[in-house]
């Protein structure tokens, strides 16, 4: 955490504190250099907080020094620290120090939970758009379906603090079904979907500061209902979509794709590729018509190759959520199968990396596709909205996690097509999306 240059806490003034009145109240109460350490209070205001609060820490301690860990640093005995806002639960240590002596240490939980309601936060009618978390917090929404005629070209930026929609570019093209990836320094990869454009397919670049658009290049291969993933190196790799069952590599130094020697199992799409963190892609899923489904394959950036897994899994499951864990495993939920009719999916699986093999986890209390969602601090999954059996667009959600779930208050209205954002107070942003009778659904929400 860091403190405002008003703060009498940040680095800047700390040193002014240590004089007068404050050196004054550290005597009395034990400090010292030669104090022995040790810990009288180390207590907050209440005893859990709603996402976006903040906490009062009031700390009296002896010794000669104290901090508090993560991210607060040095505190002096008698004060009170107002924390920044809290986005989930937190543990924080109180570390008080004298040379030559033991060290004192205790601990502080700060459980932060939802409030479980739903705040209105403005207007858009959108669906098929992306929407990126940017470095400065707010989101970015590019393009979509805004029945207009033709493909939005606009780049927006949502501000959480004021909760207005401003928009900052225009793309070269307007598109849909489209992904984007944020690079490292702030740019915003736009790679394939349906496009204004009759031309060959090409990426873009959006400034996230700027809403600035430039050209990156051309795609080798049209692509929509693809993925697009971020690896280590910087580049991007962009799989399969509707009839392809190749992929290309997006290199940031030249702002050229090339198509990757190495071949995917089969077309897949609507799949899911995930970066796990011995930066190999978990490529899962998938619709297709081939005779020899191949349910999962790995994709190693080492040596471009993807190599099909023996998961026993038939199912040609489609339209899931996939995140990459604490653990390094990897989660996918929910999602369809098409058997004439489509089918939403309650299983959950687990990816372990190490063992190359899936494992079945708590299953979904309602079948689910179309569900945007977000991961949480504890590898908590948060499923907003979609479509389930009995639901053309539901106006349900669930808090998915290993050892429990629990139903979301119900939204306004049901959508599908949207999107979700975590928020870096916690909260979490539903933007866009259809009813499932093709009209728009307006409202922007936040879940808090």
């Amino acid at each position: 955490m860091s403190f405002p240059q008003s703060s009498p806490y940040s680095p800047g003034r700390r040193g002014l504190l240590l004089g007068g009145a404050a050196a004054a109240l550290l005597a009395a109460c034990g400090g010292g250099d030669d104090g022995t350490p040790a810990i009288v209070e180390f207590s907050a205001d209440r005893a859990q907080y709603f996402v976006g609060e903040r906490a009062r820490i009031s700390v009296r301690f002896s010794g000669a020094s104290a901090r508090i860990e993560p991210d607060i640093g040095p505190v002096l005995s008698g004060t009170v620290i107002t924390t920044e806002t809290l986005a989930s639960t937190r543990r924080l240590q109180l570390v008080v120090q004298t040379p030559g002596l033991p060290t004192a240490r205790r601990d502080l939980w700060l459980p932060v939970h939802f409030r479980d309601r739903w705040q209105a936060a403005g207007r858009l009618a959108v669906a098929y758009h992306t929407a990126v978390n940017a470095g400065d917090g707010s989101v970015i929404v590019i393009g979509g379906s805004r029945g207009q005629g033709v493909l939005s070209d606009a780049v927006e930026r949502f501000d959480p603090a004021t909760r207005q929609l401003q928009r900052i570019g225009t793309l070269s093209s307007g598109r849909s079904n489209h992904t984007a990836v944020r690079l490292p320094g702030g740019r915003i990869l736009v790679v394939g979907g349906a496009t204004s454009s009759p031309g060959r397919p090409f990426a873009e670049l959006v400034d996230e500061d700027t809403g600035d658009t430039t050209l990156a290049g051309p795609l080798v291969q049209p692509r929509n209902r693809h993925a697009a993933t971020l690896l280590a190196n910087g580049r991007v790799l962009i799989s399969g979509g509707v009839g392809r069952n190749t992929a290309e590599l997006w290199e940031p130094a030249t702002g050229v794709s090339r198509l990757i020697t190495s071949r995917m199992a089969h077309d897949r799409e609507f799949h899911t590729a995930t970066e796990m963190a011995d930066g190999r892609v978990l490529i899962a899923g998938g619709y297709s018509l081939t005779t020899n489904y191949v349910f999962a394959e790995i994709f190693d950036p080492r040596t471009e190759t993807f190599t099909p897994l023996a998961s026993g899994i038939a199912e040609r499951r489609s339209l899931h959520a996939a995140h990459a864990l604490s653990d390094r495993s990897v989660l996918l939920l929910g999602g369809e199968v098409v058997e004439g009719d489509f089918l939403p999916l309650t299983s959950v699986l687990r990816f372990d990396p190490a063992r190359n093999s899936f494992s079945a986890q708590p299953a979904l209390t309602t079948g689910r596709t179309l569900s945007a969602s977000v991961l949480l601090p504890g590898d908590e999954v948060l499923m907003v909205a979609g479509q389930t059996a009995d639901e053309v667009a539901s106006r349900n959600g669930l808090l998915w996690r290993a050892d429990e779930q629990r139903a979301l208050a119900p939204l306004p209205a049901g959508r599908l097509w949207h999107t979700v954002n975590r928020l870096p107070d916690g909260r979490v942003l539903v933007l866009g999306g259809e009813d499932g009778q093709g009209r728009f659904v307006e409202d922007t929400l936040i879940y808090e």
